[in-house]
């Protein structure tokens, strides 16, 4: 049987690395437990009907302007509502052959 080598302990810049990437890691997961609970919150809630109302009501105004109005109004100075293209895909290869 192989005998396993010891391991030698780690140092303090080890440590200090492992203790960040725990961080990291603890940070996105709390990151993505609020946005589950803020989707369920929104769910139960009546916030997509009146989106809904107020669409249909400004049929002529983008979305993205409508969204700003709710940020303006609700008082957050910061925060910017903006539209971007999506991003082209990659053309694919001619030497694949297509299968329909």
């Amino acid at each position: 049987m192989a005998t396993k080598p010891r391991s030698t302990p780690k140092t303090s810049a080890e440590l200090k690395k492992a203790l960040e990437t725990a961080k990291k890691r603890t940070a996105m997961l709390e990151q993505k437990l609020y946005a589950e609970e803020l989707t369920e919150i929104i769910s139960k809630t009546n916030i997509l009907d009146d989106y809904r109302k107020i669409q249909q009501q400004a049929k002529d105004i983008k979305d993205v302007a409508i969204l700003q109005a709710i940020i303006n109004k609700l008082g957050y100075k910061r925060i910017a509502v903006t539209e971007i293209q999506a991003a082209p895909r990659k053309p694919s290869s001619p030497r694949k052959k297509k299968t329909s």
